[in-house]
C-alpha cells in the first residue's frame, strides 16, 4: 500500500533535467528519484507538439512487494 508520486521534466533531447523528491512514502520516493536519474536520458517523441505535452510529467510509484 505504499505509494509515491515524483514529478519529472525533460529537455527535447530526452535528458532528465529534474526530479522533484515526491510526495509519498520517502522510502519509495527514493527509489524511483534514483531510478530516473540512473536513466539520465528517456524516450521522447520526435513532434514537437507531443513533446511539449509530455515534457512534464508525474509518475505514480506503486511497488509491488
Amino acid at each position: 500500500g505504499k505509494t509515491c508520486t515524483i514529478g519529472v521534466r525533460l529537455a527535447s533531447s530526452g535528458f532528465v533535467i529534474s526530479v522533484d523528491n515526491g510526495q509519498g512514502d520517502p522510502a519509495v520516493c527514493r527509489s524511483g528519484k534514483a531510478a530516473v536519474l540512473k536513466a539520465n536520458q528517456l524516450p521522447v517523441p520526435k513532434d514537437p507538439a507531443a513533446f511539449e505535452i509530455l515534457k512534464e510529467f508525474n509518475l505514480q510509484l506503486e511497488p509491488k512487494i
